[in-house]
This record gives structure tokens, C-alpha cells and sequence, in this order.
């Protein structure tokens, strides 16, 4: 969908325990792209950096994922809903 695009970097929030476990994970996408049958996307795999929860970027994404997951999972209601829907159809920024 965006052919102009190089690599694609993850940033993921600073928090003992947790962003080693993302690490592991993220460092099996490669052979995990290979053996799904797209070894193409393994050039756009970019860096995985943390950062703290208050930047604003992180906190961002960490809403967005959020309101994503509840979504898929049918829960969001009231004022959550509303953001959502907001978010996905790109109208709260």
C-alpha cells in the first residue's frame, strides 16, 4: 500500500519485563515472514526501540491499540465507542 515506504520501526513502551519480551518476539518476525510465505516484507523490518509511556508518539499508539483491541472484541461502549470510531475513520487528530 505504500510502495515509497523503507523500513517500518517499532517503538514500544519502556517497562521492565515487558519490551524484552516484545524484543524476543519481534526478533522472530524475519523466519516467521519466511515461513508464512512473505519473505518480501522481511526488508521493511526496522528497528524495535523503547521509549517512555509519556512521550506523546507512544501514548498515541498505546490509545490507538487500545480502542483497537476492545473493538475487535466487541466491548466498546459509550464514550470509547465514540473515540474509536473517531480514531478509525481518522477525524481525532
Amino acid at each position: 500500500m505504500h510502495p515509497e515506504a523503507e523500513k517500518v520501526d517499532f517503538i514500544v513502551e519502556r517497562k521492565e519485563g515487558v519490551f524484552e519480551k516484545l524484543k524476543h518476539f519481534y526478533d522472530t518476525f524475519e523466519d516467521g515472514l519466511k515461513y508464512i510465505g512473505e519473505p518480501e516484507l522481511v526488508k521493511y523490518l526496522g528497528e524495535i526501540n523503547s521509549a517512555e509511556k509519556e512521550g506523546v508518539p507512544v501514548q498515541a499508539a498505546d490509545m490507538l491499540c487500545w480502542h483497537a483491541s476492545r473493538a475487535d472484541l466487541g466491548i466498546l461502549k459509550g464514550r470509547d465507542a465514540v473515540r474509536a470510531a473517531m480514531l478509525f475513520n481518522r477525524k481525532a487528530f
